[in-house]
Parts: C-alpha cells; sequence; structure tokens
C-alpha cells in the first residue's frame, strides 16, 4: 500500500524501497548534493536525474582512502624529561625554565605579571628559528600572550642571557622536557576543506566517518596538522596544539585545548576552548 511522501505529499512511496523513499523522503524536494542514510542504513545523495527531476542514488566514500591531498602530516614530538641544570636555553622544549633570550630582552610580563612560558619549538621550515610561547595562567587565562620567532644565529648565540621567571605568584614553572625527536603523523585535513575538497555537503555520516578514521587529527601536543577543538574537531589548520599531559600539567579548562595559529596577515595568534 502506498503512503505519501513526508517530505513531498504529491509523491508516494511504498517502504520497500532500500533508499531514504523507503523511509518516506522523496529526492525531488531536497537539494542536489544531499546525503541520508537510506531504509537499508547506507548513505545515499541526492542526483539529478533530468527532466526536471531527482533521484536517491547510494553513496560510497572510503575516508580512509582519500585523494593524497585531503591528509597531511603533523609532529609529534618524542621527549626526554631534563633537569634545570641541564637545559641550554638552545634546546626545543615543552615546558622549561629557561628559555632562548639575548641581551636586552626580559621575561615577558603583562601588567607587571609574569606569563608562564609553554615551550619553543622549530615550526618553521627554517631549523634556525625557535618559536617560544609564553601565556598567561592567571586570572582570565589564554587571554594575555606573547609568541615570538628567534634565530639560532651565531650573533644570538654569542648573546645569549639566562633570564628565569621569579613571579611564581602569577605564573607557573614546568619541568623542561627536550624535544629529541618527532613522530610523523598523517592524518586528515580540517572537515571544512574536505568538503569542499570533495564537492560534499556538511552530512552527519560523513562527519561520523572523520572521527572514526585511522586518520583522525591527533589530539594532544603536536606541530601541524588539524587542529583539535572541543566542541567542532577537525575545523581548522594547526601550528602548535597544547594539552594537559605528562609532560605539560595544565589543564585548559574542562578537557581543553590550546592553539597557536596565524592570522590572514601572518601574525601569530592563541586561542583556547574546552568542554
Amino acid at each position: 500500500m502506498s503512503k505519501n511522501c513526508i517530505n513531498f505529499s504529491s509523491e508516494t512511496y511504498t517502504g520497500s524501497e532500500k533508499s531514504p523513499l523507503g523511509l518516506g523522503y522523496s529526492p525531488n524536494p531536497e537539494f542536489i548534493g544531499k546525503i541520508m542514510l537510506g531504509k537499508d542504513k547506507k548513505p545515499y545523495m541526492v542526483k539529478d536525474s533530468g527532466s526536471n527531476s531527482k533521484k536517491w542514488v547510494k553513496f560510497q566514500i572510503n575516508i580512509d582512502n582519500l585523494p593524497h591531498d585531503c591528509y597531511h602530516e603533523a609532529k609529534l614530538p618524542i621527549t626526554t624529561k631534563i633537569s634545570a641544570d641541564e637545559e641550554t636555553g638552545l634546546e626545543e622544549k615543552i615546558g622549561g625554565h629557561k628559555p632562548f633570550f639575548v641581551k636586552g630582552d626580559t621575561w615577558p610580563s603583562m601588567c607587571g605579571k609574569s606569563l608562564t612560558f609553554f615551550g619553543q619549538f622549530k615550526n618553521s621550515t627554517n631549523e634556525n628559528i625557535l618559536t617560544q610561547v609564553f601565556v598567561n595562567t592567571y586570572g582570565d587565562e589564554g587571554t594575555d600572550y606573547e609568541i615570538n620567532d628567534i634565530e639560532l644565529n651565531n650573533d644570538n648565540k654569542k648573546n645569549q642571557v639566562i633570564i628565569t621567571n621569579s613571579d611564581l605568584e602569577n605564573s607557573i614553572l614546568f619541568d623542561a622536557h627536550k624535544i629529541t625527536g618527532y613522530h610523523i603523523h598523517t592524518e586528515l585535513k580540517p572537515l571544512s576543506f574536505l568538503y569542499e575538497r570533495l564537492s560534499m555537503p556538511e552530512n552527519y555520516y560523513f562527519k561520523q566517518k572523520y572521527y572514526d578514521s585511522k586518520y583522525y587529527p591527533y589530539e594532544y601536543i603536536k606541530l601541524n596538522g588539524t587542529s583539535i577543538h572541543s566542541q567542532y574537531p577537525g575545523q581548522s589548520f594547526n601550528l602548535i596544539q597544547f594539552r594537559e599531559c605528562s609532560s605539560l600539567p595544565f589543564q585548559w579548562g574542562d578537557c581543553g585545548f590550546a592553539h597557536v595559529k596565524k592570522n590572514k596577515y601572518d601574525r601569530y595568534y592563541f586561542t583556547w576552548d574546552c568542554y
């Protein structure tokens, strides 16, 4: 016995159709490219069938075997804990007591309160550039920050000075975890990029496949890759990602993530979010 479609009463369905039509959804009022699960629990997409009509077509995609440009690499740090006496100031590290400073530098602060040193990383293609991250951990944490690039050239090394943070009332000193190398992790680019690259509308089916993929973006400290955000995972490109872990025991809100990124003017900015 035929019934009127839920979304288009002038069309009917029997309920035996495997596509979303079997659930009462005609393709004709839907936009081309819309994806829905059919009665057989498989995904279907609306396609143009000519003569001003549309049809449901079975949709198949293997998110772990997309075109090469749908993936990129993130660097996951390999670390070893070192003492303050072992720090030279020149090493890549998470946390630490001794950032790389040269004559004339001062410990970054805002309104007379010291910022916390979160680490320094070779995030550039230039191995002689260290990107240093200082963020406030007092008051409304994460609102004040200073992110600097400093070059490891001979002149700077000759003029290196050791400056330590003495304002422990307003900031934190993390133990140093020297970065001795990186694991390279292949991960999916942001969801927004993939929808555009694959000419696909946003849809729950593909989003769930993204979360379940073996190439889902890494959730802890990393350089580059795809940023993980608490509410909308996999939504933007990443430079440096922070999350509470054994080498950096600082929690951004309730299970949150923090990120260093660059804006359209190629300037660093800092952001964080939590569940």
